[in-house]
Order: C-alpha cells, then sequence, then structure tokens
C-alpha cells in the first residue's frame, strides 16, 4: 500500500510541477504560448513520439523562458510540450499557428484514441503539405478539459514562435496583414518598375543594378514573410528554403554592383576599387553556391558576407562623402531605418524588445525605407550629375574662347614653323630608312642564331636523355649476367677442393671483380636515377635501435678481420620507432661507413646515433648519426671537392683508392631529398667526422609489428599463362600463387605465349613487355586481332617505363619489384575466387627468424647449413646460391619439424629474386643470431 501511495503522489507531483497548463477563458481570444511551453532538445534526432511520451522521458523536458524559444543553427531536434485546460463555456475552434515562416519541418501530434495523429509541414515541404492553406504553418485543435499536444521541430535555424487563436481572430489577423504587406510589396514593385523605366530611358547601369538589388531583396524577404511560399513557388519549396540564399546572394551581387557605380568607387581610392570590384565577384558566388552547398553552412556564409558588404560600404560612403560627394549622404542615411529595423527584429525573440506589429516587422520597413531612399538617391546623383556637367561645359567654353584667340596668335608662328619641319622630315626619313635597313640586318642575324641555339640544345637534351636511359638499362641489364658470374665463381669454389693454387687465385679474382662491379652497377644505377630526377624518398615506420644494432654486427664483423675496433652508440632516450627512410639512410651510411673502413688501418670506427627532441613539438625530434674513423683524414682544400661527382680526393699513389668516385655524391643527393645535412670535419693524419643531421623527424607510437592477417586468396582451377624470357620471373611468380589451386602455363617469349593462348584459352595472362619474337605491345595486337582470345583479360609486368597510350592496351600495369598480396589483389580482379584473413598465416615466422621445439638430428643438421650458407653469403654476396638454397630448403622442411620456416624462406627467396640486398643483409645478420643462440645452448 505504501509503494502505491509513493507512485499516486509521483504522478500528481510530476503533472503539477512538470506542465504549465495554458488555460482557456471566455473573452479571450489569442493566446502566446511561449512560456507555457516544455522543451525536450533530441540531439540525435531519432526520439519518435512513443519515445518522448514514455514516463522515464517525462522529468527531461525543461520550462521554456521564452516568449519565442530560439535556437539558432543548433543541429537537433526539440520537441515542445503543451497542455492546455479549456475553461471557456463557448464552443470554438481553436488554431495553433507559428509565426517563423522558414522554419524547415514542423510536426503537431494530437492524441487520437490509444494512439498519436500528426501534421507534417514546413517550408522544405510543398504548400500543399499544410493543413490549412495560410501563410502560417497552422494546425486545428479541439481541446478538452485538459489536453496534452507535442510540436517537434527540425531545421538549420530553429524556433518556437507559437501563438494560439480561434478561426475568426485567425482570419483578422491574416486579413490585416495581407493588407499591409500588400501595401509595403506593392511599394518595392512600384520601385522596381518605375526605375526600370528610368533606366531604359537613361541607359544608365545605376538605375538598371538597383532594379535587380530590389527585385532580388524584394523576393528575399517575401520569403522571410512567408509569402513566397503561398503565392510563387507553391510546388518547389526549395526556392523557399535553400534559394533564400540564392535571392541574398543575387541581391548582394546586384548591390555591390549598384554601389560600385552609385558612389562612383573609382575616386575612392584604388583600396575600395579591388575590394568592393572583389565583393561582387564573391557575391556571385555566393549566389551560386546555393546549388552545391548544404543550406547550414550556406546560410553562414550570405550572413558573414553580407555584414562584410555593408561595412565595407559604408566605410566606402563615408570616405565619398568627405570628398563633397553629394549623392553619398543618401546612400548612408538609408542604411539606418534597415539596421534600425534588423535589430529591432533580432531583439524580440531574445526579450530585449516588445513584440508588437512594428517590431515584428521592422526589418522589412526599414528595407522598404531604403529602397525609397536610395531612390530618392538616384534622382539627387542625376540632378548632381547634370550640374557637375554644365560647370564642366561653362569651363570648356570659357577655355575654348581663349583657347580661340591664342591660336589665333599662333597660328603665324606654326606657319613658318611648318615649313621648316617639312625640311626636317625629309632629312629624318632618310635617316629612318638608313636605321631600318640595320634592323632589318640586325633582327635577322638574331633569328637565325637563336635558331641554332635552339637546334643545339635540342641536341644536347637528347644526347642527355639517351645517355641516361642507356645507363639506367645498361644497370638494369648488367644484374642478371653478374648473378650468374658470380654463382658459378662461388659454386666452382665450394665444388672441388683440388684447384691449383693459380686456379683457386684466379676464381677468387673474379668473384672479387664480379662483387667490385655489382657494387659499380648498383652505384650508376642511383646516379642515373638522380639524373633523370626519380630518386624517391619512401617514409614508413621503422625500428631505429633495431637498426643501429644491425648495421653495428655488420661493421663490427668487418672491422674485426681488419684488426679495427668498431663502437657503435645510441641515445637511451631515443624512441623505438620514427617515419622515416630506413632503406635511403641505410645507403647513406653504408656509403660513408665502408669509405671509413677503407681508409682506416688503425684505430677504431665509431657510429653514434644521438636524439634531441623538440621543446615546441614533443612528437618530432632532431635526429643525428655521426661516423668518426680514425684513417688518414682529408685535406682542408679537398673537403669542398668530396661530394662532388667522380671525386677522388686524395693524391695518386698516397693510397689505393678504388671505385668510381659517386659514393657521396649520391649520398649528399639523398640527405639533400630528405631535408637533412652533411657537416665533414678532418684533420689530415687523424681521421675524419661526418655528421648527418635531419630536423622534424616524426615518433610513431605504435609498433612495426602490428599488422592484420594477410587475405588469403582462393581460386577454382582457372588456367592462367606467364609470359616471361627469364625463368627465374616465372618461378618467382609459380611462388606467389603456390596452394592458390590454379592451372599454370609457361611461356618464353612472343610468339610462345600467343600459341599457347590461341590453343589454351586461358582465363588470364600475364605478359612480360621485353621479350624475344614479339614484345608485349606485340602480343597484346595480336591477341585482340584474334576472335578466340580477344577478350582474355591480359596484365603487363614490366620494369621499364611504358608510355599511356600502350598502358591503355592492357587490363592492368604491374612494375617489378612486385609484392606478392598486390600480385594475388590484382589477378583476383580478374579470376572468379574467395578470400579470407590467413589465420594460419605467422607474421613472426615471415618476417623474424626463431627456432622453437625439440627438434631432431636431422633438422639440427638443416640448421648447421643454414649457418654455413648464411655465413657465406654474408661474405661473398652470392645471390644465385642463396636463391637454389632457399628453393631446397623449402622443399626439404616441408615434412620436419621446421615447416613453420617456410614463410620466411619463401619472403628470402622472393627478396634474392628482385635484388633487395640490404633487406636480406639484415634478415640474414638476425637469423644468424638466432642459429648462434640456439647451437650455443645445445
Amino acid at each position: 500500500m505504501f509503494k502505491v501511495l509513493l507512485t499516486i503522489l509521483f504522478f500528481l507531483s510530476w503533472s503539477t510541477i512538470s506542465l504549465g497548463s495554458l488555460v482557456l477563458v471566455d473573452g479571450k481570444d489569442l493566446y502566446k504560448v511561449g512560456f507555457h511551453l516544455d522543451i525536450l532538445e533530441d540531439q540525435t534526432g531519432l526520439l519518435t513520439i512513443s519515445d518522448v511520451t514514455k514516463e522515464r522521458m517525462s522529468l527531461k523536458f525543461k520550462k521554456s523562458t521564452s516568449e519565442a524559444p530560439n535556437f539558432g543553427g543548433s543541429k537537433s531536434s526539440f520537441w515542445a510540450r503543451l497542455k492546455i485546460e479549456n475553461r471557456s463555456m463557448k464552443k470554438k475552434e481553436w488554431l495553433l499557428f507559428s509565426t517563423f515562416y522558414t522554419q524547415d519541418e514542423i510536426i503537431f501530434y494530437r492524441k487520437m484514441g490509444s494512439g498519436w495523429s500528426l501534421s507534417k509541414t514546413g517550408d522544405l515541404y510543398p504548400f500543399s503539405s499544410r493543413e490549412i492553406k495560410a501563410r502560417p504553418f497552422v494546425f486545428k485543435l479541439n481541446p478538452g478539459k485538459e489536453s496534452i499536444y507535442y510540436v517537434r521541430i527540425r531545421g538549420t535555424d530553429n524556433q518556437f514562435s507559437l501563438h494560439l487563436t480561434d478561426v475568426e481572430n485567425f482570419s483578422l489577423r491574416e486579413s490585416k496583414a495581407n493588407y499591409v504587406y500588400g501595401l509595403i510589396f506593392g511599394l518595392f514593385l512600384s520601385m522596381v518598375l518605375y526605375n526600370f523605366f528610368i533606366s531604359v530611358v537613361t541607359k544608365s547601369f545605376s538605375y538598371l543594378y538597383y532594379v535587380f538589388f530590389t527585385l532580388f531583396m524584394g523576393i528575399f524577404i517575401s520569403g522571410l514573410e512567408g509569402f513566397n511560399q503561398i503565392y510563387l513557388f507553391q510546388d518547389y519549396p526549395w526556392f523557399s528554403n535553400s534559394g533564400q540564399g540564392m535571392w541574398n546572394g543575387l541581391g548582394q551581387f546586384f548591390g555591390s554592383l549598384f554601389a560600385f557605380y552609385y558612389l562612383e568607387v573609382k575616386n575612392a581610392g584604388s583600396t575600395f576599387y579591388n575590394i568592393i570590384l572583389a565583393l561582387c565577384f564573391s557575391s556571385a558566388f555566393v549566389a551560386l553556391s546555393s546549388l552545391f552547398l548544404p543550406y547550414s553552412i550556406h546560410l553562414k556564409l550570405w550572413l558573414l558576407h553580407a555584414l562584410y558588404i555593408v561595412i565595407v560600404l559604408i566605410l566606402c560612403a563615408f570616405k565619398r562623402l568627405r570628398q563633397n560627394y553629394r549623392p553619398a549622404f543618401y546612400f548612408l542615411i538609408s542604411w539606418l531605418p534597415l539596421l534600425l529595423g534588423g535589430g529591432l527584429t533580432s531583439m524580440m525573440p531574445l526579450g530585449l524588445a516588445p513584440s508588437n506589429f512594428f517590431t515584428q516587422n521592422a526589418f522589412t520597413i526599414g528595407s522598404a525605407i531604403q529602397f525609397i531612399l536610395l531612390s530618392m538617391g538616384l534622382a539627387d546623383r542625376f540632378n548632381y550629375q547634370q550640374s557637375i556637367a554644365l560647370k564642366k561645359e561653362k569651363r570648356l567654353v570659357s577655355l575654348l574662347d581663349k583657347s580661340m584667340f591664342d591660336l589665333g596668335e599662333k597660328n603665324s608662328e606654326l606657319e613658318f614653323m611648318n615649313r621648316k619641319m617639312k625640311i626636317k622630315n625629309l632629312q629624318e626619313k632618310e635617316d629612318h630608312r638608313q636605321l631600318k635597313l640595320m634592323f632589318n640586318s640586325l633582327e635577322e642575324s638574331k633569328n637565325n642564331l637563336e635558331g641554332k641555339v635552339k637546334e643545339r640544345t635540342k641536341e644536347l637534351t637528347k644526347v642527355q636523355d639517351e645517355r641516361s636511359l642507356f645507363f639506367a638499362k645498361l644497370s638494369h641489364e648488367l644484374r642478371t649476367p653478374l648473378n650468374s658470374i658470380l654463382g658459378f665463381s662461388n659454386y666452382l669454389l665450394e665444388s672441388r677442393d683440388n684447384y691449383k693454387s693459380d686456379e683457386e687465385e684466379y676464381l677468387k679474382c673474379i668473384k672479387s671483380s664480379g662483387y667490385s662491379l655489382l657494387g659499380l652497377v648498383d652505384e650508376i644505377h642511383d646516379f642515373t636515377k638522380i639524373d633523370l630526377s626519380e630518386l624517391k624518398i619512401v617514409k614508413r615506420k621503422m625500428d631505429l635501435k633495431a637498426f643501429i644494432k644491425n648495421i653495428s654486427v655488420f661493421y663490427n664483423h668487418q672491422c674485426n678481420q681488419k684488426g679495427l675496433s668498431f663502437i657503435s652508440e645510441i641515445d637511451d632516450k631515443a624512441p623505438n620507432f620514427i617515419i622515416f627512410d630506413e632503406l635511403r639512410i641505410k645507403q647513406v651510411l653504408n656509403n660513408m661507413l665502408n669509405n671509413a673502413l677503407k681508409f682506416t688501418e688503425k684505430g677504431s670506427l665509431n657510429l653514434k646515433c644521438i636524439c634531441n627532441f623538440r621543446d615546441d613539438s614533443p612528437s618530432k625530434l632532431e635526429l643525428k648519426f655521426i661516423i668518426q674513423d680514425s684513417g688518414i683524414g682529408i685535406k682542408n682544400e679537398n673537403i669542398k671537392k668530396l661530394f662532388n661527382t667522380f671525386s677522388q680526393v686524395h693524391e695518386s699513389g698516397a693510397i689505393e683508392e678504388r671505385g668510381t668516385g659517386l659514393g657521396l655524391y649520391i649520398s649528399k643527393k639523398i640527405v639533400d631529398e630528405m631535408n637533412g645535412t652533411i657537416i665533414v670535419e678532418s684533420t689530415y693524419g687523424e681521421g675524419t667526422k661526418f655528421e648527418l643531421k635531419f630536423l622534424n623527424i616524426e615518433i610513431s607510437e605504435t609498433p612495426i609489428n602490428e599488422k592484420i592477417n594477410p587475405i588469403k586468396y582462393k581460386f577454382f582451377g582457372d588456367k592462367i599463362l606467364i609470359g616471361d624470357d627469364l625463368p627465374i620471373n616465372i618461378v618467382l611468380l609459380e611462388t606467389y600463387l603456390r596452394g592458390c589451386d590454379l592451372d599454370v602455363l609457361k611461356a618464353n617469349n612472343g610468339k610462345e605465349v600467343l600459341k599457347k593462348a590461341k590453343k589454351y584459352r586461358p582465363d588470364l595472362i600475364i605478359t612480360d613487355y621485353n621479350m624475344p619474337e614479339g614484345d608485349g605491345g606485340n602480343v597484346i595486337d595480336e591477341l585482340k586481332k584474334t576472335s578466340v582470345t580477344k577478350d582474355i583479360p591480359v596484365i603487363l609486368i614490366t620494369a621499364f617505363k611504358v608510355e599511356q597510350k600502350m598502358k591503355n592496351l592492357f587490363q592492368s600495369v604491374l612494375s617489378k619489384p612486385i609484392e606478392k598480396e598486390n600480385f594475388l589483389e590484382e589477378i583476383a580482379r580478374y579470376l572468379k575466387h574467395t578470400k579470407e584473413e590467413d589465420v594460419d598465416y605467422n607474421e613472426s615466422a615471415q618476417n623474424n627468424f626463431y627456432i622453437s621445439g625439440n627438434l631432431g638430428e636431422i633438422e639440427k643438421e638443416i640448421i648447421q647449413k643454414m649457418k654455413s650458407k648464411f655465413d657465406n653469403f654474408i661474405e661473398l654476396q652470392d645471390i644465385v646460391g642463396l636463391e637454389q638454397f632457399c628453393q631446397e630448403l623449402i622443399e626439404i622442411i616441408e615434412n620436419n619439424k621446421l615447416k613453420y620456416l617456410r614463410p620466411w624462406f619463401e619472403n628470402l627467396f622472393i627478396e634474392s629474386s628482385t635484388f633487395q640486398i640490404d633487406k636480406m643483409n639484415e634478415h640474414l645478420q638476425e637469423a644468424l643470431e638466432q642459429i648462434n643462440k640456439f647451437l650455443e645452448k645445445d
């Protein structure tokens, strides 16, 4: 019983406190309902009538503190709850109406039995959506003793300007308003027609722009007062909603043009001239932007632009008035009623001004007065111009009389001078003829010289381009034979133990020369990329500490072999991860460390990494790398030449200085591209210090290995034809396609591609561009001409640039080297497949070498063999031997406990096939560390 009483008291308190009822009594036929509303803001815009009428939502309504609650440009929806107590003894039909005519959407809810009925309208909807076809938004009410109604509004500008009245009073009110507004808009129309007639007669732009200014501002004001919706655009609500911005923008445009001509702005100075001319263009943009900008954004745009126009035009009018330009007076005073009216209309919803017919329509009345004053100003301007013209005419007549008198006196003098001038002219004509002959001769010589210069420049440019392309292709093509030379020389050295001493020495010379040539090819390749402006810097997440560690492991080994000590240091405060181009900075450091190692015979080699954090930006740092050696040093006069191309700074015979002289030149170009600097300090005979400094290096908070699993593709046995003249490239693509359920066909030249394409009709063709017996261009032409192959998709894979016209012939074009994920994603575009995340994919197995579990003797022997091969590669860089070892090992470990390493070896095979030397060295160093730890424990 106690709980029941509490519940009853709760609902009684809610009904008496939360709702402020509007009481209808006899003798009163108009009520302002603002203070009787309970308001709820719906920030989500998703609440329904069933939601807001629930008991738990009741306490969230807040009492209105305004006669016309105004929510401005809020994006929320707003609910108003109104409780009416009808104590009137007269039976009347009541109307609830809103005098805010630009509300986007307004929905009225009445209780109907156990549910709610609704009426929806607003200026976003056609006029036919209105329950009562009137200028305000009107809803019928038939309140009982106690009735509750809900109103929901939503839009760019939201306001509850609600009134309650009976039918008779509403009709009387609207009739009065129509009469007054009819006079106001009739005045607008009269101004338009009158001044249009004057513009036609006088052909004056000022009158014409005034006409359009008045017309479009009249349409804009008509929309604010709700007349556009009822009379002009009943079935086209856009013109009464978003179109308001267009009318106002057009009004601003023609108003700016009117002011430009009316105030004669060119006499106000260049500043006002340029500003107001710019306002004309920006006003046109404001008008046009209503067609593509959202109304909420466009509303702010044209309001701010209108304010800016008013300020600029008033300042310009003040200046013209100070320049005694009389028509500026009418222009200035015309803004007073408009600004006063706008201020009163704005203060009324805030309760700072009384709400009556005058304040409600102050802006419209002010605009009408402004147009009248401007029309009067035009008339005064016409009179002013006439008076100025009359003064000028009198002044000209006076000057003309004086000039005629002076002309008579000087006429005789002129006749005498004329005879002298004729003689002089004859002499000047002869001089002119001689000068013209000389000029023509010089012009002809100039044109000949310019033609020769252009022709020579074209020839030099062609030679330069051909040279750069030749070296680019040469460096690319030299890698394959170099691989064979290095691979076979290593194979011969390992395959026999009974070489004669001179034979073994010859083989070692071949191998050493091959690696030297490979280094030269790499330098020429980078030099050519710089020459062709193709050097690219790619910033990615980089493990800074691991990077320094990997470099240190390699050079520690190199220094030990030469009897030197290697010292590396890195700041304790250094972050784990930064955003940087790891490949390029490694290339720069390798160049400098190799030089230091080459020119140092005793002592030590130091590498230091220093990080200085910025106070103004904690997420960025200054990064320094310092390489210092105790070598022979560099003379001061040679330091300036250090970064020149083909530079050799040591005296002939002082030390064996091999190489192209391009390493430091390339390093300097790379550091410049990375916005860094290099400082060199050297004491001849004592050593050299290189300092690399990079500013604004971004710090990364997340580890590098935070990756999602790759996509695993499954195809359905389709045929795929791969054409390439290099078998190793086909092997690489077959490795990518392993386990994808595809029938792979191979072709070694263009002719074979066409033959197998016609015979087997594959579902997809992948072809290289440069092949014997028909390149990629010839292949695609023949395939398109043949009916059985013309619809087969063809993917081009190439390491060279291909013109866009040629690219358009293929379905896709991929550039070498190719990543596996990109390759599979591309072929999946043309073949039926399924895909899912590869949950069996072991990221650490692919990117990190590790040994785990209890291994048998077979696995231990394999690990011993790995160590031997990896040590051999790091020392000899035997790429061919490493590729063969990877292929053999992938098959061997398939059936033992080391099977989990297969992805790592496949990744290593791809790196070796695509000549990613730095990555190979890095991964092999990491693998050797794990192998050595395992062997020590074992």
